[in-house]
């Protein structure tokens, strides 16, 4: 071009060939800036560590060209790459391949202003990671007032995500924040979406400020004309399935999403109906889940599989039998066809609700009609079935058909649900053999394949279980031989493992050093002695005779803060009264009745029978008193021991003798508790009706019932003092008195109105 210049020359070609070589170096220009821009995009896609630095130099001399600009290249194409450079930033710190204040710094110092995408890419990108402070950093620093550029929208909702974010994290974080976060918006005229008050809405109720929801639910689309959607509903469900406590909360939303649910039948998602079905179905609230149902059939809505199976568990879990078979049947009727995992949920609702039969004819459908879908979880299922049923004959047969299958391969819980059948059906023999087929599989599969190693080697509840059935058997040696084992592999225990060992110990022949070694091992553990433990150490230590040290265990569950149960107090009472420490066992028993245990018919059968057999007739009445208040029927030994000792017993006065006789006798006579025709006879005639020394027939108005206050009127009736009592006086006569059958009740206690032939009859000597 120079050439040509300086020869002058005015031909056509010169400016021809200087026209066609601005071309070629504007294309090259361009065809540069492209490919560091190709560079840098794949550097920041696919970053490796010694391509850190490469890949910096490579997008800041994209970034200066693009800066520079040129007159060959246009504003949209500028745009257009700012636009993937920021798509490639925003991509990156997804996968957490850059730090976004460390992009910022660099475009800063290149002397390139980064848009406001840019800058809310990069504030995703520390909320991604889940640096909430220097998000905060960033947010800050695009709302300073010195900043080129000013927040939009979706900064404010990309800051208020990383909120929740931050609460989900556990981080302190002052809600009220959301509120100043809107003052702002406003301020800078910057209109919330939708997006912004489902944002604000799931941080309300994840923080647990439901008030706070509840006010922006209506102040907002109120205010800025905006229509609540399914994710709207659904950010309050998800706050109150992240929060149990907000449970009662839902009641406030939910005539507002059934009136959604209507008015939205054609487009209401599953994720809202699943999700109010299980946050109901946790806290038992079936009615609440009845009137959804009901509007979704009312709107023609079509539940989906996912919903059905959901609400199957759900009626499993509160063992409503009925409901699961006509749940399955509306499920067929309404054409929806279960999967082998609806199969399972039906399956273990059924075995809930101890519908054993149902679980049997479930599985013979599946078999007959899409055989594919006997899995794992079915054959397991139905075998825990027949291990409550103890059809141990049937689940051998079905353990060699799972053997056979080269589908269904035997894991962990098919082994395990085996085992425990085996124990349940006391078959200790074949516990051993599946436990050896369960080593044979774990070794067929290599070290290298954790994971389905994993899936088959035992673990805690196997050894627990195969340590229970040792226990049981008696076999104590071999259960503590596993116990070493699994302390030599390390393995975590848990208490119901020690509580296994421990209950073997007490009802075997085991030491009480093996007990007190095990006892060590658990606090060396940190396992805290339950109230489940400490009732098998007082039956230990009783069996070993050690009294001083059973005693003692009431004091230490107290100062170890365990509430004592009504086990441990029926032990200790036991103890006492076997030692013959009767006042010591009245006062537990009174000590027990200060807590939250509750004496259940073996607590009053063992204080009852201890106190009568001390000779203490007056307190075990009173408690005998007790229990029929509570309406607790004792043994029927228990009543005839109490009858029998009001015959022998001289430390009670007769006028007690009277009173409790007469209402023990009135609730033998109603409950028609079987006891001794001789006792019941002699108490009667000599407690309940027996009369002064010199009686007088002397007719009265009414007559009180000694425990039930009946008022009659009587024409007479045999009425004087109870002083004197004969053994052998009976005021009735025989004909008021049946011989015993088997259960039967006594007339002559609500007889009222014996005639005064009667009573003289029955004032006569026995000879006449």
């Amino acid at each position: 071009v120079l050439s040509l210049s300086e020869t002058g020359g005015k031909s056509w070609l010169r400016y021809e060939l200087i026209l066609v070589l601005i071309f070629v170096l504007g294309m090259g220009m361009l065809n540069s800036i492209l490919y560091y821009a190709r560079k840098a995009i794949a550097a920041i896609y696919h970053r490796n560590p010694q391509a850190r630095t490469e890949k910096d130099d490579i997008a800041s001399t994209a970034l200066k060209l693009l800066k520079q600009g040129n007159n060959s290249i246009s504003n949209s194409t500028v745009d257009t790459s700012f636009m993937h450079l920021s798509q490639s930033i925003r991509e990156s710190l997804k996968n957490q391949h850059m730090e976004p204040l460390e992009v910022l710094n660099r475009m800063q110092k290149m002397g390139v202003t980064p848009d406001v995408h840019s800058y809310n890419y990069l504030l995703e990108g520390c909320i991604n990671a889940k640096n909430f402070h220097t998000a905060t950093q960033l947010f800050m620093e695009i709302k300073d007032q010195h900043s080129p550029i000013a927040p939009n929208t979706s900064t404010y909702n990309i800051y208020m995500r990383g909120i929740i974010e931050a609460i989900n994290s556990g981080e302190h974080v002052d809600i009220s924040m959301i509120n100043d976060l809107l003052i702002e918006m406003r301020s800078k005229e910057i209109q919330p979406t939708l997006v912004t008050l489902n944002t604000i809405l799931e941080a309300c109720m994840i923080a647990g400020s439901p008030e706070m929801a509840w006010k922006y639910f209506n102040q907002l689309p109120l205010e800025y004309r905006i229509e609540r959607d399914n994710t709207t509903y659904n950010a309050i469900v998800i706050g109150i399935r992240v929060n149990d406590k907000l449970t009662p909360v839902l009641d406030l939303f939910y005539p507002s999403i059934l009136a959604y649910v209507e008015a939205k039948s054609d487009t209401i998602d599953d994720i809202l109906i699943n999700g109010l079905i299980d946050i109901y179905g946790k806290c038992g609230n079936l009615e609440k889940i009845d009137i959804l149902i009901s509007v979704l059939y009312k709107c023609k809505k079509k539940l989906s599989l996912v919903t059905f199976g959901k609400l199957i568990s759900i009626y499993g879990q509160q063992r409503k039998g009925g409901r699961v078979k006509e749940t399955y049947h509306l499920m067929l009727a309404s054409g929806v066809e279960p999967n082998e995992i609806t199969y399972g949920c039906i399956m273990e609702a059924y075995l809930k609700c101890d519908l054993i039969n149902d679980v049997e004819s479930l599985y013979a459908e599946v078999q007959a009609k899409k055989p594919e879908c006997c899995n794992i979880v079915i054959y397991t299922t139905l075998i825990r079935a027949l291990a409550k049923k103890r059809d141990f004959g049937r689940v051998i047969e079905i353990y060699e058909q799972m053997k056979t299958s080269p589908k269904n391969k035997l894991n962990r819980i098919a082994f395990n649900s085996l085992l425990d059948c085996c124990v349940k059906c006391g078959n200790y023999k074949k516990m051993s053999e599946i436990f050896e087929d369960m080593l044979k599989e774990t070794s067929k599969i290599p070290k290298s394949q954790g994971i389905e190693s994993d899936s088959v080697e035992p673990d805690l509840i196997t050894y627990s279980t195969l340590i229970k059935g040792m226990c049981k058997a008696g076999q104590m040696s071999k259960a503590m031989a596993l116990y070493e084992e699994m302390q030599g592999k390390g393995m975590v225990m848990d208490e119901v493992l020690f509580n296994s060992l421990l209950d073997g110990l007490a009802k075997g022949e085991g030491s009480i050093e093996e007990c007190d070694r095990l006892i060590k091992d658990m606090s060396v553990l940190k396992i805290k002695l339950s109230n489940f433990t400490y009732s098998i150490l007082v039956k230990l230590y009783a069996k070993h005779k050690l009294v001083h040290r059973a005693l003692t265990l009431l004091d230490e569950m107290k100062a170890n803060d365990v509430q004592p149960g009504v086990i441990v107090y029926t032990c200790l009472l036991q103890i006492y009264i076997k030692n013959k420490m009767i006042d010591k066992a009245i006062a537990v028993f009174n000590d027990m009745k200060t807590t939250k245990a509750v004496p259940d018919q073996v607590t009053y059968n063992t204080i009852v029978n201890g106190c009568v057999f001390s000779g203490k007739l007056l307190q075990a009445c009173m408690i005998l008193l007790e229990a029929m208040a509570a309406n607790i029927r004792l043994a029927d030994d228990i009543y005839n021991n109490v009858l029998r000792n009001f015959m022998i017993n001289h430390k009670m006065t007769l006028p007690q003798k009277h009173e409790f006789a007469s209402k023990i006798c009135n609730y033998i006579t109603i409950h028609k508790i079987p006891v001794s025709d001789e006792y019941m006879s002699q108490v009667l005639s000599t407690f309940v009706f027996q009369q002064s020394q010199a009686p007088v027939y002397q007719p009265i108005s009414s007559y009180q019932h000694p425990m039930h206050g009946f008022n009659g009127s009587t024409s007479g009736m045999y009425h004087g003092g109870i002083s004197g009592a004969n053994p052998h006086y009976q005021p009735y006569p025989q004909k008021y008195r049946q011989k015993k059958q088997h259960h039967h009740s006594y007339p002559c206690l609500l007889y009222t109105s014996p005639s005064p032939r009667d009573a003289t009859l029955s004032r006569m000597p026995s000879s006449a």
